[in-house]
């Protein structure tokens, strides 16, 4: 999987501190949520990105309303969540809940099952059509359903002398006049991604990398602090060392909760999406408990998981305000440009230019 796998994740300090890491606990009895495969019945196996994806507000009711327990253990990165899957009997979790190309990945090794969308009414009730991404579909089924999404834009200090027009173009981060007051992701994919965007090219099939690697050499030199966690963006901005970066859209929208002069922007050429997802993981004991989990995020729970996590649902059962449509950008979803998997083989290519690049 890609090295950026292995570095933290934005949901890092989210995470379930209290969660096992090395099994799924025994439940109680008496679900009656149904069960398709062989096995107990009492609970829903959740392997999750933490406290801001199965936080006990919205686990709870669906445990009252389902007589089951929900039982939750942490993964800390997609590639942590794929190699978990692969090494571990079929049957030990329902629930996953990966990044738009991880899902592609755990398609590509039956890790999946086909969702059965007579379960999921919310999916064509609720579901905004923009993130049923065409790659989570095979053979005419569909293996996964968007659970929250972001993107990775421009977070800027409004309280710097330094003048900013928005929206911005990607070549401020080549722009001398911010040399040593800037910061963006220690992400080989992230940074190959944005140079791409810069010179021209597909950011998700770029076709000259020579070019890439030589503009990346440009923009490391002007970079203050490259960060690695979304914990990382918050103190880096708090601190006043940068006027610019480029980070998830969450954690501007937490920096302007707290008070901070920070407005975040998507850039002129366009920006990197993200979608995080459910999916039934293969051979799911409690298959149709699954399915029900998955229709109550995207309807009944929306509204509280968007107000807890910080990122918006794409569920119009969220019943957004004008001000939250416009916080999250929720007119502009067409910007986006969503990041692709790309192959074990490019991935290291990729992270050989950027270990070079640092290492200058």
């Amino acid at each position: 999987m890609r090295k950026e796998d292995n570095q933290h994740s934005r949901r890092d300090y989210l995470k379930v501190s209290g969660t096992a890491a090395t099994g799924i606990l025994a439940g109680f009895a008496g679900c009656t949520g149904g069960s398709d495969n062989s096995g107990n019945s009492d609970q829903l196996n959740l392997f999750s990105w933490g406290s801001g994806y199965a936080d006990d507000q919205f686990i709870e009711p669906f445990e009252e309303e389902h007589d089951c327990e929900v039982v939750v253990e942490t993964f800390t990165s997609n590639a942590d969540a794929v190699n978990k899957l692969r090494s571990i009997p079929e049957g030990t979790y329902d629930i996953v809940q990966p990044t738009n190309y991880a899902v592609e990945r755990m398609m590509g090794n039956d890790m999946l099952e086909p969702l059965r969308l007579e379960n999921i009414p919310a999916y064509e009730e609720y579901i905004f059509d923009e993130l049923k991404l065409d790659v989570y579909e095979e053979d005419g089924d569909v293996y996964a359903v968007p659970a929250t999404f972001g993107s990775t834009g421009f977070t800027y200090k409004t309280d710097t002398e330094r003048e900013i027009s928005t929206p911005p173009s990607i070549d401020i981060f080549w722009n001398d006049r911010f040399e040593g007051r800037m910061s963006t992701r220690d992400n080989a994919k992230v940074q190959v991604f944005y140079a791409a965007l810069k010179l021209g090219q597909d950011p998700n099939n770029p076709d000259d990398l020579e070019a890439i690697e030589e503009e990346l050499y440009k923009h490391a030199e002007l970079v203050r602090t490259f960060w690695t966690s979304g914990e990382e963006v918050q103190q880096i901005m708090k601190s006043g060392e940068v006027d610019i970066m480029y980070t998830w859209d969450g954690d501007a929208n937490l920096l302007k909760d707290e008070g901070l002069p920070v407005e975040y922007s998507f850039f002129e050429e366009g920006t990197k999406g993200w979608v995080d997802n459910q999916c039934v993981v293969k051979g799911a004991k409690h298959r149709t408990l699954a399915e029900k989990w998955i229709d109550f995020c995207a309807s009944d729970a929306a509204r509280d998981w968007m107000e807890l996590n910080g990122y918006a649902i794409p569920s119009s059962a969220v019943d957004y305000t004008e001000e939250e449509t416009e916080k999250y950008r929720l007119n502009s979803l067409d910007q986006l440009t969503i990041m692709n998997m790309v192959s074990d083989e490019m991935q290291r290519e990729y992270d050989e230019i950027w270990s070079r690049v640092k290492s200058r």
